[in-house]
């Protein structure tokens, strides 16, 4: 009777840690990063590269390009666009890249909405290609992971953590 206690409780106490850790995993922010290489078809320098980066996140293009989007309107009721284009210019980075005999460029941009990275990434491509004044072929096609911990690894994580304390309670607790 009292080793089927000692079962109940350890699990209780693992589904109870299981639980806990898939609703901290509902409520954790998602963070989503897209990314994409694109290569440029005709020759163009490092330089030219990184200068066609530097102006891509320029204040000035970047405002035309929130002027543009529908995922900016709203945000613009409330926030300056000053702000806004700070928090983009924090959250992409264009870095060159070599690809054998041509030279390209990776694009990252990251936000807590899934369709606003995958968009913005598009808009930077395009408007690479626009300052870099080259066609461009995209090597890597634009894709979108989640960064933190899943809901998986939250569970686990709790089902653990209940087992351990579980185990725990019942080596205190057993008589002496």
């Amino acid at each position: 009777m009292r080793r089927r206690l000692a079962v109940e409780v350890v699990a209780i106490l693992a589904a109870s840690g299981a639980l806990a850790g898939f609703v901290i995993a509902r409520f954790l922010p998602r963070t989503y990063v897209s990314h994409t290489t694109v290569a440029f078809t005709t020759k163009v320098s490092r330089d030219r590269c990184d200068y066609a980066a530097t102006q891509t996140l320029s204040a000035p293009v970047l405002q035309q390009i929130i002027l543009r989007s529908a995922y900016y309107k709203s945000d613009l009721d409330f926030t300056p666009v000053e702000e806004i284009i700070s928090r983009i210019q924090q959250s992409a980075s264009i870095d060159s890249v070599g690809l054998g005999d041509k030279t390209g460029f990776r694009v990252e941009f990251a936000d807590s909405d899934r369709y606003l990275t995958l968009e913005m990434s598009r808009i930077l491509v395009e408007e690479m290609g626009n300052n870099a004044g080259s066609a461009m072929k995209v090597v890597e096609p634009v894709r979108t992971g989640v960064t933190g911990p899943g809901s998986g690894y939250c569970v686990l994580a709790g089902l653990g953590c209940g087992t351990l304390l579980g185990l725990v309670i019942l080596v205190l607790a057993r008589p002496r």
